[in-house]
């Protein structure tokens, strides 16, 4: 188990997950300094999901940046390859399954119960896992859910409730389902 700022994480490891200011080892795999402030580390062992404090389950590769923040209740697997940059943060709830690639810029603002995955999870006809890119300095609102093949430019701003499969422009502003260019030079402050 991982000491997250009050926020408890359980791993399950069979990749390396990088994470924290230290070097440890758990299981198979391993967690590298990025120099993010994650608090302590405790090697301990409690339930898999508990909806208050969370879960980490890292089959693959986790990279948080300086500073970043994961809060209580994200759900998070991971398979492939996730990476947080600098500065961002996912707020309470948030559920992100990762199966191929997953990548979060620097100074991301996530708000609470966003859904991030680059998997469908159920085999179709057309069953294909896309990698997900969120850009610098994105902000996307409470609620909001962003599927595979997403490509979210610098800058943009997601509002609430949004779903987003494809492509934004940088600096603007999307809203609805699926979300739609609702402003151009749009800017915000984290």
């Amino acid at each position: 188990m991982i000491y997250l700022k009050n926020i408890y994480y359980n791993i399950f490891n069979r990749g390396k997950l990088k994470l924290g200011l230290d070097l440890f080892f758990f299981n198979k795999g391993s967690i590298e300094a990025l120099g993010a402030y994650v608090g302590s580390i405790k090697n301990e062992t409690t339930s898999l999901l508990n909806p208050r404090s969370g879960s980490l389950i890292v089959t693959g590769t986790f990279k948080i940046g300086k500073l970043s923040r994961i809060h209580k209740g994200c759900a998070i697997q991971v398979d492939g390859n996730f990476t947080i940059g600098d500065h961002s943060y996912l707020n309470p709830n948030c559920i992100v399954i990762c199966k191929r690639e997953i990548t979060i810029g620097n100074h991301c603002a996530i708000a609470w119960g966003c859904t991030i995955m680059d998997d469908n999870l159920h085999k179709t006809e057309s069953t294909k896992v896309s990698s997900i890119i969120i850009g610098n300095h994105v902000w996307i609102g409470s609620d909001c859910k962003i599927y595979k093949g997403a490509r979210i430019a610098d800058g943009t701003v997601i509002a609430a409730g949004s779903i987003v499969f494809g492509e934004t422009e940088p600096y603007s502003l999307y809203a609805g389902n699926p979300a739609r260019l609702i402003k151009r030079n749009y800017k915000w402050q984290l």
